[in-house]
């Protein structure tokens, strides 16, 4: 008879292990209620410290814009006011300027007697290349509403330009005829609306061709408190935007003034004028106002002197500071306002070159 199998059972306690494992159910534990509260509390932390960001960010974007703005706007005005009265006095071929006449400044606006009285006073005015004003009664185009006063409470200065433009015509042909023009010689000039072709005569100096005809520009700039975009012939008042402006009042045709809006912000404006006493065509005084007509005609140079702000308050900010434009000081404005002097020195090219030849 066989011997009976004996069969060991050895434990294996890793097998047994194994085997629980996999038979069994694994158990996960959940986040408590303190370990999400403070979850929250660094999300909205961190969410906190984005908005922050970006807000600061945006204030800064905003206040770098306009602060550009109001730079780009100051820079603008003041190189388009330095084109202009570099100019001033360019009257073609036309060396003869005639000295002033009357016992003040001429109102370049005047035409209360109708065409002919306006005619008199553009021929009467080319002996002044340039004049100012404080006080918008002084001009006839001008309303007393649309004239900007300063922080100290004195007119801004209104400047008056006077030139005809650098291209010409020779055949009457070509002229509008509700617009004024010169044709000139080195000593002879004429000057009417282009409907008059018969007054243009002149003929070149040794030569038949007619004398070159350019048109007359006569230019008034002043600061308005309000822009009159909509309404060119209008005037500002209590429903009109807060916003100074520098206009242009541009002798248009018939006689009409045109106001046109140039140049945002620029709230105030003050020049003064080198005045020419040895006759060599170099400035030896600067007065910010010329107290006769032979000063006036003695101007060979402008200092010209702009205050611009932003457009826009800043909240966080108060004006304090004060600002010197030429002598005149303003300020503290103390408003949520930011402003910058601009200034420039101009010499005007026609009248210091015809003295120093």
């Amino acid at each position: 008879m066989a011997p009976e199998a004996v069969v060991q059972e050895t434990e294996d306690p890793d097998m047994n292990q194994r085997h629980t494992r996999t038979g069994s159910t694994t158990t996960q534990r959940g986040f408590s209620l303190v370990e999400l509260m403070i979850a929250m509390l660094i999300g909205l932390l961190v969410t906190a410290a984005v908005i922050a960001l970006v807000v600061n960010s945006s204030r800064t974007h905003n206040e770098l814009t306009k602060t550009s703005r109001q730079i780009e706007n100051a820079r603008y005005a003041t190189q388009l006011l330095s084109d202009e009265v570099r100019h001033a006095g360019y009257f073609g071929r036309f060396f003869a300027v005639p000295g002033p006449t009357g016992a003040g400044l001429p109102d370049p606006c005047d035409n209360s007697g109708g065409m002919v009285d306006l005619r008199n006073a553009l021929e009467a005015g080319l002996a002044l290349h340039i004049q100012a004003h404080t006080n918008p009664g002084d001009l006839s185009c001008l309303p007393a509403a649309n004239h900007r006063i300063g922080a100290d409470g004195n007119g801004t200065d209104i400047i008056v330009v006077r030139r005809v433009a650098s291209m010409f015509t020779r055949d009457t042909a070509d002229l509008e005829p509700d617009l004024f023009y010169i044709q000139t010689q080195p000593t002879q000039m004429r000057l009417d609306q282009g409907s008059n072709t018969t007054t243009f005569d002149l003929t070149e100096i040794g030569g038949v061709p007619p004398a070159p005809i350019h048109r007359l520009h006569t230019d008034i700039y002043y600061l308005a408190p309000c822009p009159l975009l909509d309404n060119p012939q209008g005037t500002c008042n209590n429903a009109s935007p807060d916003l100074p402006t520098l206009m242009r009042l541009r002798l248009g045709p018939n006689g009409q003034w045109i106001n046109e809006p140039l140049v945002e912000g620029i709230e105030d404006m003050r020049v003064e004028f080198g005045i020419d006493n040895t006759g060599d065509g170099v400035p030896n005084d600067y007065v910010q106002m010329p107290a006769t007509l032979a000063q006036w005609v003695d101007v060979m140079s402008v200092r010209l002197h702009l205050l611009a702000r932003t457009t826009e308050a800043t909240p966080a900010h108060t004006d304090e500071k004060q600002y010197n434009l030429g002598g005149v000081v303003l300020g503290p404005m103390n408003d949520q306002l930011r402003r910058r002097v601009f200034s420039t020195t101009i010499r005007l090219h026609n009248p210091a070159g015809r003295r120093e030849e």
